[in-house]
């Protein structure tokens, strides 16, 4: 362990994150089904520390793979109580897709994004985030059941925060 952390000190910065990337990406290519989904985490955390190089590269296919996978990431993240780590993993995955053209592109998957990064800032207790996401998001959805699921999310938060006539509002 001490060797590998020795050896890895003297890697700089950029060699740190192609080391990361090419394990995440020898992870994902290895690994499939339960095996993949029990290693998603670690395969997750590997590309997070090389995710400037992938910003870099601009590849949209790429982006997109990694987008979702950082999105089913936070979504196992959330569900394991872990929401600092959702936010970060759905953060990731919005900047794989910050491009002028994400909602026509991909609408289920941009809309899936939404609101796991609502319901990871909810359940972190950063309620103003949560609501500024479905704010900016609750136009762009085409059915109102899409709305309604994110204007619950929406009337909790107004609830708890003891903002009655904003839950109604909303």
């Amino acid at each position: 362990d001490r060797v590998q952390q020795a050896a890895y000190s003297l890697l700089n910065e950029l060699q740190q994150q192609e080391t990361h990337l090419r394990i995440a990406r020898h992870l994902a290519n290895t690994r499939s089904g339960t095996h993949f989904q029990e290693q998603l985490f670690i395969i997750a955390q590997q590309f997070s520390a090389g995710l400037a190089l992938i910003l870099k590269a601009a590849d949209p296919s790429d982006n997109r793979y990694l987008a979702d996978l950082f999105l089913q990431t936070a979504s196992k993240a959330i569900t394991a109580a872990a929401y600092s780590s959702a936010q970060l993993f759905a953060s990731n995955a919005q900047l794989l897709l910050n491009n002028e053209n994400a909602w026509e592109d991909d609408y289920a998957l941009r809309l899936r994004l939404n609101y796991t990064q609502a319901q990871a800032a909810f359940l972190s207790g950063d309620l103003a985030q949560s609501e500024a996401i479905i704010l900016a998001t609750v136009p762009r959805l085409h059915s109102a059941i899409e709305q309604a699921e994110f204007k619950n999310l929406l009337i909790i938060g107004k609830t708890l925060t003891a903002d009655y006539q904003g839950a109604i509002e909303a």
